[in-house]
């Protein structure tokens, strides 16, 4: 049975809006494509100031530029055809133990969700926050070729209404630099019980990258 994505769960009530975002952007003569062309579209800050409220931003004053690095992957992912990349963990798994690639990966239709199995690997949003399972990663290619927006998703629950990302933007060094770190064993779990319960970890941003090219070729065949 397919699990649904973070888009079905967040953003299928705004989908309308954000394809709408494509003509929004053409009458400013704006790329969408372009992260910082994004940001200054009328229609965006309009979606933003919807999304991102007050009392969020005096809370946490980096909110609005994680929103706007989410808002930016879902139009991407839903401008793209909304394509979802699924692997198993029979498929994964002989993967996270070989090395790393040092090229950066092929990503289909430019703009993807990679979904994981689940709960299995495991990540945190940042310092001292809890371990969370790594549910899957919008992957979204950037316009000019030279980078690509990778959004973790963490701790994604129909109940929760939400979930926790960590957001890499990598160029082809961050990958290079990604496939010449390993830890050993690679992937160790983290989190207490988490070896006995035969889990692994996401420790970095080169850590996420290489889980993002390892579960794109094993979902090849």
């Amino acid at each position: 049975m397919t699990r649904p994505t973070p888009f079905d769960l967040v953003f299928a009530p705004i989908a309308d809006r954000l394809a709408g975002i494509t003509a929004a952007a053409a009458e400013v003569g704006c790329n969408p494509l372009d992260r910082r062309e994004f940001a200054a579209i009328p229609e965006v800050q309009r979606l933003l100031g919807d999304l991102v409220t007050p009392v969020i931003i005096e809370r946490t004053p980096e909110a609005a530029e994680e929103y706007l690095e989410l808002l930016h992957a879902a139009y991407g992912f839903n401008a793209a055809g909304r394509r979802v990349v699924v692997t198993t963990r029979a498929q994964l798994e002989p993967w996270l133990l070989r090395l790393p690639p040092t090229t950066p990966p092929r990503i289909p239709g430019d703009a993807c969700y990679v979904q994981l199995p689940t709960p299995w690997i495991w990540a945190q949003g940042g310092p001292g926050e809890p371990h969370e399972p790594l549910d899957g990663m919008f992957a979204v290619a950037g316009p000019h070729g030279d980078e690509i927006t990778v959004l973790g998703v963490l701790g994604l629950r129909a109940e929760r209404g939400g979930f926790t990302q960590v957001t890499v933007r990598a160029r082809a060094a961050d990958f290079a630099e990604a496939g010449t770190v390993r830890r050993d064993p690679p992937f160790a779990p983290l989190m207490e019980g988490g070896k006995a319960a035969s889990f692994r970890s996401v420790a970095s941003a080169g850590e996420l990258l290489t889980v993002l090219q390892f579960a794109l070729r094993s979902a090849e065949g």
